[in-house]
């Protein structure tokens, strides 16, 4: 399995190169990142993450999916951060259609596969496991974000507002609010946020 992880560590390096320096280093008040590649995950599960101690855990399986799994892990990460040091997140549920209520409860998101806030003008979640908790909703946009050929995604009115909103609150907590940059989760913005 060697080339495997080779491969997958070669592939982290790339993602890693993607956000501003320091990044990682601030997305935690205390403590560190710690990045995990195994060969499998118990369950049908391909990342977790976790706290222990003031430090935070991915472990990702190797896979054809490390990117997205990265960036799945480094989001729940990001939206603790976020949570913690803005307020853009306080009423996220706001920026949903007015007679959508999250599940709560990770086991029924297949029940909303025929949703018509998944495609279209209507759409507001990236995917129905968006649908489960608010921070999914934002872990799966930030994943979305990050991938190349997602525009389509972006296109509704709805999944622009949560876009800006999430892009905005991690300028605010990462103290970049004032930067000319474009950052690579801001791609599908219909406006630039840089100044």
């Amino acid at each position: 399995l060697v080339p495997a992880f080779t491969t997958a560590m070669d592939q982290i390096e790339t993602l890693l190169a993607k956000f501003p320096e320091g990044f990682m280093d601030e997305s935690l008040a205390k403590g560190q990142m710690h990045l995990s590649l195994v060969r499998t995950i118990a369950g049908d599960q391909d990342m977790v993450q976790f706290y222990k101690n003031g430090d935070a855990y991915i472990i990702l399986e190797i896979s054809e999916n490390v990117d997205a799994q990265f960036f799945h892990g480094l989001a729940y990460v990001i939206d603790s951060h976020v949570l913690g040091n803005s307020r853009d997140f306080d009423n996220w549920k706001q920026l949903n259609p007015s007679d959508f209520d999250y599940d709560y409860n990770y086991y029924v998101y297949e029940t909303h596969s025929d949703s018509p806030y998944l495609s279209g003008e209507e759409r507001a979640f990236v995917d129905t496991y968006s649908m489960t908790f608010p921070h999914e909703d934002r872990c799966r946009l930030f994943v979305a974000a990050m991938e190349e050929g997602n525009g389509d995604l972006f296109a509704s009115e709805v999944m622009q507002a949560k876009l800006k909103r999430m892009c905005q609150g991690i300028r605010e907590a990462y103290g970049h609010d004032r930067s000319s940059d474009t950052f690579p989760w801001e791609q599908y913005l219909a406006e630039s946020l840089a100044r």
